[in-house]
């Protein structure tokens, strides 16, 4: 089955990037973007390789980090007020344990919005840093997967009406 242009071109970008960038293109592979009524949903999403985050660390990664710095000059183009949430597995700490998931998954969604910030993204911009916890699961059939670990933005722009509005998240284009 021939691949559309768009597919062509995103997979070229992701090899280019690859070719002066492995890891920053590792995290970038594992971005999703979908269209929801409330606006545009973007997962950063953990494949358990350690592109995100340390293991029960609110430490975000380098390559996370140089993302979010790449990605902060789209998030600025399009002007629209976004949410940020952090989401944790459902493995929990240990009994007793000073910290829990939810403090892990605040203290991510912080961590990311102080990068966005000190990358140029005004204060105004941010319409909330929230804490999900495990309550809402990438995989919900697999509560441990590492692809629950993630940092999902919201960019707020839904139509009057409620139905998804295609963007263009590329704003030199």
């Amino acid at each position: 089955e021939p691949r559309s242009g768009a597919a062509r071109r995103r997979s070229h970008e992701r090899g280019r990037l690859a070719a002066i960038d492995a890891d920053l293109a590792a995290v970038i592979k594992n971005v999703h973007v979908q269209d929801a009524a409330a606006g545009i949903v973007i997962d950063t999403v953990d494949e358990d390789k350690g592109l995100l985050f340390d293991s029960a660390s609110s430490k975000l990664t380098e390559p996370l980090e140089r993302f979010l710095r790449a990605f902060t000059p789209v998030l600025v183009a399009l002007d629209k007020p976004i949410v940020i949430n952090g989401h944790t597995d459902a493995r929990p700490f240990a009994t007793g344990s000073r910290i829990s998931n939810w403090d892990l998954s605040y203290q991510r969604a912080a961590a990311a919005r102080e990068i966005l910030e000190g990358s140029g993204l005004p204060p105004r911009a941010i319409d909330g840093v929230f804490a999900r916890g495990s309550t809402q699961l990438y995989v919900p059939d697999q509560p441990y997967s590492p692809q629950n670990r993630r940092l999902t933005f919201l960019v707020k722009i839904a139509k009057p009406d409620g139905k998804p509005r295609k963007i263009q998240l590329n704003p030199a284009k």
